[in-house]
Order: structure tokens, then C-alpha cells, then sequence
């Protein structure tokens, strides 16, 4: 839902990647400056875990992104010089946080699963400076378009399924929302993984908070959703999600517009700081196809 590791910060000298201390393997690939792939030890094994280092966040936005591109290459790549190599793992950190999660497997035909940076990967603005005067979550609530989030989720009670994003293709997120006793609210999100259909089932627990709806990262729970790749690889990369989605940090969502006509969705970080651009969402009846981010 729009709602919803440790390098340092790279220089932007051409070769400054690798003059970095402390590299998180051995270096496999390089586009440029701006990105470069290093694989943990064994380099070459059933199993190739990467880290892509990349100097600008924008640079892991989108599933056909270049770091998902570049994760592409390199993979292609090292399958030839090891040939051995079943499934890559990769994990992509910009400014000292994984905000980029993809695998390939041979069970998947080397397809590409990529869960690219979302709202939740910019949670880390946390730990910037203190705003001046009102934050941005305490002027958004004060807007006179402001839907209470009880409301969003007793509309779901009718209208079940909240699509971000909508275009002719489909939505870039699905939202459900169960409430159960307590006030405690289970949000799950659909997130598309692959063109081919391959997608990441989220579950969070929230808790109403002002209106808006706040959600725990840490009991995240995440399921795989491919019948094409093989019990281990979704299980391995269930793992990747959950530990990143978990590690994001919490995050609350405030909605504005019409439950009715259409929703803009805000998400806020815990200390009251707007978190990325909002995004349209409407809720639908049925099961919305789910549109691979270009």
C-alpha cells in the first residue's frame, strides 16, 4: 500500500564503487558509476547472492528500472562463467538501505522477479532533521478532503479491493482490509513482481491513529505467488521481501477524496514527514489485474 542495509554513501567519481571500504563481495559487474553488482562468497555456487550498489535511488524505481536491467545483464552474465549457478539473489541498497529486491531461477527460466522501491523504502527519512513548524502528517489532517481511514476500511467491507495506481492495464498495488477486534486492521497488499504474473501477497497488521491508518512493519508476512518456479525459490525469495518489508520501518497512510468517486493515498513516516508523491486509488469489487510497473 502507497502506503507501502548498510553502505556508505557512494562519491560520484567514476571508480569511486570500488574504492569504497568494506565491499559486500567480490565485484561481478559494473554499469558506469552508478551501479555495481558485488556477489558474496562463493561467487560460484548452486546459489549467487548479489549486492548492487547504486548511487541514486531513482535508479531501483520501476520493475524494468536499471538496476533491474543491470541485475538482468549480470545475471546472464555470470550464468556463463558458472554454469553451476541455479538461482541469483539480489538485493539493492542506495544511501545504506535495501530498497530493490529480485531473483532469477533456472525453474523460472531465468525470468526476473523484481520488487523494486516503494513508499515504504523512503520510511528512512525518519532520520533526518526535525521539520520546521507544523509537520506535513499534522497539516494533511487538518485538510477538509480528509477521509478518516475507518471509513476507507468499512467501505472495503462492501467494496473489497483498494487499486493504487489504476491504468487500462491494471492496478500498480492491490489493497484488502479485514478489521478484527480491538481496532486492529490486517492490510494486504498485492504487489506485481514479473510481466508474466508473478506477485508478492503482503500482510500487515495496522491500528487506526488519528485518522489515519498505521501499520507495524514487523509483522509483516509475506507469500509468493508463481505456480512456474519451484517451491524452494519462492520460499527463498518470501524470505527476501518479509526481512526487507520488515526492516522498512512503520508507516502510516492517510487517505483524502471520495470513497466513492476515488482516493488520494499519503503515506507519513512516524515522526509526521510526508513519504514519496501520493497516488490515485479507487476501490473496485472484483479482483483488479495487477500492471508489472514499467
Amino acid at each position: 500500500m502507497g502506503g507501502i542495509a548498510s553502505i556508505a554513501a557512494l562519491m560520484a567519481m567514476p571508480g569511486a564503487i570500488s574504492a569504497q571500504k568494506a565491499l559486500p563481495g567480490k565485484l561481478i559487474g559494473r554499469s558506469g558509476a552508478d551501479l555495481a553488482a558485488y556477489a558474496e562468497a562463493p561467487v560460484c555456487a548452486e546459489r549467487v547472492v548479489v549486492t548492487i550498489v547504486g548511487q541514486k535511488p531513482d535508479l531501483f524505481k520501476g520493475g524494468i528500472s536499471p538496476a533491474a536491467r543491470f541485475f538482468g545483464a549480470v545475471r546472464a552474465g555470470h550464468s556463463l562463467s558458472c554454469p553451476k549457478m541455479q538461482r541469483m539473489v539480489a538485493k539493492g541498497i542506495n544511501n545504506d538501505k535495501v530498497i530493490f529486491s529480485g531473483m532469477a531461477d533456472r525453474s523460472n527460466n531465468w525470468e526476473a522477479v523484481i520488487l523494486g522501491a516503494t513508499v515504504l523504502d523512503v520510511s528512512a527519512e525518519n532520520a533526518l532533521a526535525a521539520q520546521k513548524g507544523p509537520s506535513e502528517r499534522s497539516v494533511f489532517l487538518k485538510s477538509p478532503n480528509l477521509v478518516d481511514a475507518h471509513t476507507v476500511v468499512a467501505t472495503a467491507k462492501s467494496v473489497r479491493y483498494l487499486c493504487h495506481d489504476p491504468s487500462p492495464k491494471g492496478c500498480g498495488i492491490v489493497s484488502e482490509f479485514a478489521e478484527s477486534a480491538g481496532g486492529v486492521v490486517t492490510v494486504t497488499n498485492r504487489y506485481p513482481l514479473s510481466a508474466a504474473g508473478t506477485v508478492a501477497v503482503v500482510s500487515t497488521t495496522a491500528q487506526y491513529r488519528d485518522g489515519l491508518l498505521c501499520a507495524d512493519a514487523q509483522s509483516s508476512n509475506v507469500k509468493i505467488e508463481d505456480a512456474r518456479m519451484s517451491p524452494e525459490a519462492r520460499n527463498d525469495y518470501m524470505e527476501q521481501v518479509r526481512d526487507r518489508m520488515r526492516s522498512s520501518g512503520d508507516v502510516c497512510t492517510g487517505f483524502s477524496g471520495n470513497v466513492r468517486t476515488g482516493l488520494t493515498v499519503n503515506a507519513f513516516s512516524t515522526v509526521g514527514r510526508k513519504l514519496g508523491e501520493p497516488t490515485a486509488a479507487r476501490f473496485q469489487p472484483n479482483l483488479p489485474n495487477l500492471a508489472f510497473a514499467q
